[in-house]
């Protein structure tokens, strides 16, 4: 299961009843950038029903990248969850369909369990819309500590610039909890470059899913300061972090990247992280050209 041009999507689809939750995860994840709205329903069966965790999120993802609004409904569920990770993927989802609807529906879950907010406020946080913003700050003031501090960094995320907000986030970023390390990441790359040194110590965080996180903001910025600690996190004990490392060299921009890529693509002939390492490198290298 390579690629989509090469295999049946029939064959995809019936993968997604093997036994081995492996081979589920993966056919979900082919289905999801299949471009095809006629998978949308077999994602949302397995969003619904599947039993494995990883097969679920690999389902949520799925359905964001297909970004059809018959997706929404099992999103907005998968956001209540009591699995964290499964929550942002959701989340992330969510915010790739955008549909007007999905705003209105997450502001009335503001009103719900302690779990149900946590999804929500995430949700609303990847969507960006401005009417998140009033929603979040009419709130209650949650019971929940998780709650609460989520709350924060949220409004810090979208455009609560207050030096209360910017100590909340900091806080998160300093719990034991990676997941919320990771939610005060998103808040700190939210209010930009002035941030970057928070973002910079957060690149050796022991969480693999907050390093991946501190690599991508620092991306984004285009700071050529960035260059040499992005560098060594292509050499990080993790995949994901590799990969994420990669990506950001190559948003980053900086020529002087394309050696150390070469350097580190050079020693890794069997890697998950070389695909994506080879497409930054194109990516700059074109760059140069161009």
């Amino acid at each position: 299961m390579s690629t989509i041009d090469d295999i049946s999507l029939d064959q995809v689809v019936a993968d997604l009843r093997d036994p081995d939750p492996a081979v589920r995860a993966q056919a979900a994840t082919v289905l999801g950038l299949s471009g095809n709205p006629m998978i949308v329903e077999y994602l949302m069966m397995t969003l619904a029903y599947d039993e494995d965790m990883v097969v679920k999120r690999s389902a949520a993802i799925g359905l964001g990248n297909l970004g059809h609004p018959n997706g929404i409904q099992p999103l907005l569920l998968a956001v209540q969850s009591t699995d964290a990770e499964l929550r942002t993927f959701a989340a992330e989802a969510l915010a790739k369909i955008n549909a007007p609807s999905v705003v209105d529906v997450l502001v009335l879950a503001l009103q719900g369990s302690s779990v149900m907010q946590l999804g929500a406020i995430e949700a609303l946080v990847k969507i960006g819309d401005p009417r998140a913003l009033p929603a979040l700050e009419s709130m209650l003031i949650p019971a929940d500590p998780r709650v609460a501090a989520l709350r924060q960094s949220a409004m810090a995320s979208l455009g609560a610039v207050a030096e209360s907000a910017l100590q909340a986030l900091l806080a998160e970023l300093a719990s034991e909890d990676p997941h919320a390390r990771a939610i005060a990441i998103d808040g700190l790359r939210s209010r930009g470059i002035s941030e970057f040194p928070h973002l910079l110590g957060a690149v050796t965080d022991p969480d693999p899913l907050v390093r991946a996180r501190a690599i991508t903001a620092l991306g984004s910025f285009g700071d050529p300061v960035a260059l040499d600690p992005l560098a060594e996190r292509l050499r990080d004990g993790d995949p994901l972090v590799r990969s994420a490392a990669a990506e950001a060299l190559a948003d980053l921009g900086d020529p002087r990247a394309i050696p150390l890529l070469n350097e580190v693509i050079d020693s890794m002939a069997d890697d998950s992280s070389r695909v994506e390492m080879l497409d930054a490198l194109g990516r700059l290298s074109q760059e140069v050209v161009g």
